[in-house]
């Protein structure tokens, strides 16, 4: 490694006046400086001294002093892989998200879930019809009960809209 050659006349300033301290590289480098040259004994009082200075060696990243995140992959999900899959077909929806409901944390699991249904099918229909729709395919997989979702028709798209854009995809 290439150093920076540093040529001194007179006093060393690395050596306060009146110091005690020993002219060898080694007491220098113990002192603290970055010193890797000779010394003579004079401490470059008598003739100028070439004294290589280098930069402190360059370490790498500690693990906890970069900012990461770890991204665990996805538990096993049948239940919610089951009703994605007869919700997109039974309904035929325009715009469909489905994901674990996370106010009941990670004790349970695949248990119950929220979601967002934008379908045809629910053209002139009441909420309650609508809801009766989501929970009839929450049935055939047997998560009858467990199901919240958000129902529009295409005609009322705007009422969703806004909600749409929220991320409920982040589990995949």
């Amino acid at each position: 490694m290439a150093g920076l050659v540093v040529r001194f006349r007179g006093r060393c300033p690395l050596r306060p006046p009146g110091s005690l301290l020993d002219s060898r590289p080694e007491a220098f480098a113990a002192v603290g400086g970055f010193i890797a040259s000779s010394f003579s004994s004079r401490c470059c009082t008598a003739t100028p001294q070439s004294m290589v200075l280098r930069a402190p060696p360059v370490k790498p990243w500690p693990v906890g002093s970069v900012r990461s995140y770890h991204k665990f992959a996805k538990p096993d999900s049948p239940n919610l892989d089951a009703l994605r899959k007869v919700i997109t077909e039974k309904l035929t929806p325009v715009h469909f998200y489905l994901r674990n409901n996370l106010i009941f944390t990670n004790w349970v699991y695949d248990m119950h879930f929220v979601g967002i249904i934008c379908s045809p099918k629910f053209e002139g229909k009441s909420h309650k019809e609508m809801n009766a729709m989501v929970d009839a395919c929450a049935e055939e997989v047997g998560m009858g009960g467990r199901v919240r979702c958000i129902c529009q028709p295409p005609s009322r798209w705007h009422m969703m809209r806004r909600r749409s854009r929220h991320r409920w995809d982040f589990d995949r």
